[in-house]
């Protein structure tokens, strides 16, 4: 079983719902579940990541989401935040490192069907769009 740093965890979390009511305007806790989370953040905590830490210990504020819109990687928080709010299908094709590849469709032509002339019985598929057989 690999550890999970709490810390991380929780700042993952209440990113991502800051994220969610802030910048899409869908929030995905209540207000209750936001304000007791943010309490559990500590921004002096070192968790390995430079660029995160000092995000925190510098923009953070916990009676507020506001500082999100300073956040150093929004598009991982789009990303996260679209893994959250997916139905099973969409969520079946994609993870957090990105969208499946897909195979490029293959797109089968119709077979032609082959028509006749009334009187003559001539084949007349490659004839003028209008049908006519010449006979």
């Amino acid at each position: 079983m690999t550890f999970v740093n709490p810390e991380i965890r929780n700042r993952i979390r209440l990113s991502v719902a800051a994220y969610a009511y802030e910048v899409r305007n869908d929030p995905i806790m209540t207000d209750a579940e936001f304000d007791i989370l943010s309490t559990k953040i500590a921004p002096g905590v070192p968790t390995g990541d430079v660029k995160f830490d000092r995000f925190f210990s510098t923009y953070f504020t916990p009676h507020s989401g506001m500082w999100i819109h300073r956040h150093p990687d929004k598009a991982g928080l789009e990303r996260v935040y679209k893994m959250l709010t997916r139905s099973y299908d969409e969520l079946h094709n994609d993870d957090l490192f990105g969208p499946e590849k897909k195979e490029p469709v293959q797109v089968i032509e119709p077979v032609p069907r082959h028509m006749q002339c009334r009187r003559c019985k001539r084949d007349i598929t490659k004839f003028p769009a209008d049908g006519g057989c010449y006979c």
